[in-house]
């Protein structure tokens, strides 16, 4: 008994010591807008809905495969929301400049679910992850509790980094596992 106790103080005792010298503070903090989904989520366009009116689904059953996924928006407290279309032709790149502050956002939009990663310049990226469900008309809103999840509104935080390329995968978690690619130079 006492070989437990010590064993788990002293997993603890580590778990907080690395956790000090680890810490990162050469970003800020996450910096999310929390209308930004609100808004961004009425302007995706109207689709096929992932689940059929009538079709029966249980709990029990696998997610949907991931469909698609690119960029929608970019958002900085330098040039505010800026919504973008990847479904034009190439360049991909934001009009406005958004790079340096203290705030940018890259926001991404996954329909099925994937495992999703995210670089900017090379740098890993995190994410603050909204799910979004589909009416029967196939319009696309936050999900309540207990409703069926059709995809991921993903919003990658690039704060305090220059001018670069934001480059996001993401793979289906569920067959066939295919693996979708977005990205975006941002000014």
């Amino acid at each position: 008994m006492n070989k437990i106790a010590i064993i788990a103080f002293g997993m603890a005792f580590s778990t907080l010591a690395m956790a000090e010298n680890g810490a990162n503070t050469t970003y800020p903090a996450v910096i999310f807008n929390q209308d930004l989904s609100q808004k961004l989520i009425k302007l995706l366009p109207k689709t096929a809905p992932v689940y059929k009116l009538g079709e029966m689904t249980t709990l029990m059953a696998p997610a949907p495969a991931l469909k698609s996924m690119r960029v929608i928006a970019v958002d900085s407290d330098r040039a505010g929301l800026e919504t973008y279309n990847t479904e034009n032709l190439p360049p991909y790149e934001t009009q406005k400049q958004h790079a340096g502050g203290a705030r940018l956002n890259v926001v991404t939009v996954e329909v099925g679910f994937g495992r999703a990663y995210a670089k900017y310049n090379g740098a890993n990226l995190s994410s603050t992850d909204t799910a979004i469900c589909q009416d029967w008309s196939g319009i696309w809103r936050p999900c309540q509790n207990g409703e069926l999840v059709g995809g991921w509104m993903r919003t990658w935080n690039a704060a305090g980094r220059g001018a670069g390329q934001f480059e996001s995968w993401s793979t289906s978690l569920n067959m066939p596992t295919n693996t979708y690619h977005a990205n975006i130079k941002v000014h």
